[in-house]
């Protein structure tokens, strides 16, 4: 958990908040512990994050885009901790799979990277949706684009450097070979293979 609070860490940084290790830790512990005790624990986990990040002085879209990335790292990490440890057993990949799977993560990491450094490439594509629905919902022409161009401006503001992408993916590494340090050690202490 410690390594994912890095994550987090690393991607308010980028955003501009800064936030020491023990309080990301802090934030990530009692989150973990609300997604795996509550009902919809998952739901309060991702509120109670969100609300610390804005304490932390991160603004809506910064918190948000926070994370949906430790999200989208997350899954990278442990597509790839999959793909390492069904080579590892010699467990047979089929080539297009893991071709695709490969392919996705790429396109979606650099995707987002190529987002987070040209936030004006979605103003085509948010300025089209708006347009559309002001007009099928019969309200004034330029109804939303104020808040959008707010958004646009808090965006442009993420500056995801080459470090901090490498230090958050570094994180996640150390979070999920510590998750299957702690299967493989839960495994052997009940006699597992």
């Amino acid at each position: 958990l410690s390594g994912f609070a890095g994550v987090q860490q690393q991607l308010l940084h980028a955003g501009g908040v800064r936030v020491g290790h023990f309080r990301s830790a802090s934030v990530i512990y009692g989150s973990t512990a609300m997604a795996v005790t509550l009902p919809a624990g998952p739901v309060f986990s991702t509120a109670f994050t969100y609300r610390q990040t804005r304490k932390w002085g991160a603004t809506p879209v910064v918190a948000s885009w926070q994370l949906a990335v430790s999200g989208v790292i997350a899954a990278a990490t442990l597509a790839s901790v999959g793909i390492a440890g069904a080579f590892a057993v010699g467990t047979r990949i089929s080539p297009v799979t893991l071709v695709l799977s490969l392919a996705g993560l790429i396109a979606m990491f650099y995707g987002l990277r190529y987002v987070a450094r040209n936030p004006s490439s979605i103003e085509a594509a948010g300025t089209w949706v708006l347009t559309r629905v002001n007009r099928m919902s019969g309200k004034p022409a330029d109804t939303g684009f104020g808040l959008f161009d707010r958004v646009l401006a808090q965006l442009e503001a993420v500056e995801l450097a080459r470090r901090d992408a490498v230090a958050a993916i570094a994180w996640s590494a150390v979070h999920r070979v510590f998750d299957v340090a702690c299967l493989g050690l839960a495994c052997w202490a009940v006699g597992g293979s």
